[in-house]
């Protein structure tokens, strides 16, 4: 990468040589990082690009993303109900992030069904 850099015009030959020298005496990723953090991403190769797949971009539906949420929110909440029962019982302070979720939740569900009997109406 940083040979890309200095073919670029972006760093001469000597900061190349002095970089090059801090990368073999680097011992953990942030001081690698360090070295490029003030160049730009290098842009791929030309040709490159020409035998990359063009992969179609697929987003999640509205029922997928809610099933997602829903599966989230339960098992977080399992988690949460678990430590508190773990740690002793008493006061169940789970209640708290179970119940305000929940109307997260709710508004979510509430959104998918009104996108769901828009789209019946339309088609």
């Amino acid at each position: 990468m940083l040979r890309q850099h200095c073919s670029a015009g972006r760093l001469t030959f000597e900061e190349l040589s002095d970089r090059l020298g801090q990368v073999y005496e680097a011992r953990t990723l942030d001081q690698l990082f360090s070295l490029t953090n003030d160049m730009p991403d290098p842009e791929p190769h030309p040709h490159l690009a020409e035998h990359l797949p063009q992969l179609p971009v697929v987003a999640p539906t509205p029922r997928r993303a809610l099933a997602t949420h829903v599966a989230t929110y339960a098992i977080v909440n399992a988690v949460l109900v678990a430590v508190w029962a773990a740690t002793g019982g008493g006061f169940f302070w789970p209640i708290f992030p179970i119940v305000g979720w929940a109307a997260l939740v709710a508004v979510h569900v509430v959104s998918v069904l009104r996108a769901a009997a828009r789209h019946d109406d339309i088609g």
